[in-house]
């Protein structure tokens, strides 16, 4: 017989943060991203214009290891990664041996010639052969070669992911959402490049005096004035 407490943790319902927590986990399971980067994709898509979750999944599914495995050039992403990583990957003719590397629409990416008659990818072909091709990319398995046709949509991406919870996970965990609110004018420019700001956070007042380049501080400067305005 299974004890009241199991049988309690069976019917108890996810939370919220569970639920959006088990999203982000599955997108990074998926594309095979770590945290940090993770994190920086989504940082990088909150910049962009449009729908912050929408960005976010596009640039996933930009990164040449899945590229490259949509294409069929490898049976799995966790395949395609370690293809990039022996160098077997040319980029409009360059090779490149990074599988964070994000692809353009108009870029040729193909197998390297040496490599292309190696058993290994005789027997990827055979098992990806029948497999269907996103409508944004061409791929020529016969030649080991693709084309990225255009920037994909949402609608495009076959993820079952839900990045709106993401979004609201990552938004949570942001330090605004902590109480980080900036109390003094605009941060003061120090010698030598350091910059220092007033701030309130978890209730604490802070001063932070730190260095950063020109083109930082500006960035700094924008945060900091959303971040008055929404305060």
């Amino acid at each position: 017989k299974k004890s009241t407490r199991q049988l309690k943790r069976a019917n108890r319902k996810m939370s919220e943060y569970g639920l959006q927590l088990r999203e982000k986990q599955k997108a990074k399971f998926i594309y095979g991203v770590l945290e940090k980067p993770f994190v920086n994709y989504y940082k990088k898509a909150d910049r962009m214009e449009g729908q912050t979750g929408e960005n976010l999944m596009i640039l996933l599914e930009l990164r040449l290891d899945n590229v490259l495995f949509r294409m069929g050039m490898a049976r799995t992403r966790k395949e395609a990664r370690q293809i990039v990583d022996h160098k077997h990957v040319l980029v409009n003719g360059k090779q490149v041996n990074i599988p964070s590397y994000l692809v353009s629409a108009g870029d040729t990416i193909e197998i390297k010639e040496g490599k292309k008659s190696s058993q290994r990818y005789k027997d990827i072909v055979e098992v990806t052969g029948g497999r269907l091709t996103p409508e944004w990319i061409a791929a020529d398995l016969e030649a080991l070669k693709g084309v990225v046709k255009e920037r994909p949509t949402r609608e495009m991406i076959d993820v079952p992911v839900d990045e709106v919870q993401i979004v609201e996970l990552l938004n949570k965990e942001s330090p605004y959402a902590e109480g980080f609110i900036p109390m003094s004018n605009e941060p003061t420019n120090l010698k030598g490049g350091a910059f220092e700001c007033l701030i309130l956070t978890n209730r604490k007042l802070k001063l932070l005096r730190f260095l950063m380049t020109r083109s930082t501080a500006d960035l700094w400067l924008n945060l900091w004035k959303e971040a008055t305005v929404s305060h």
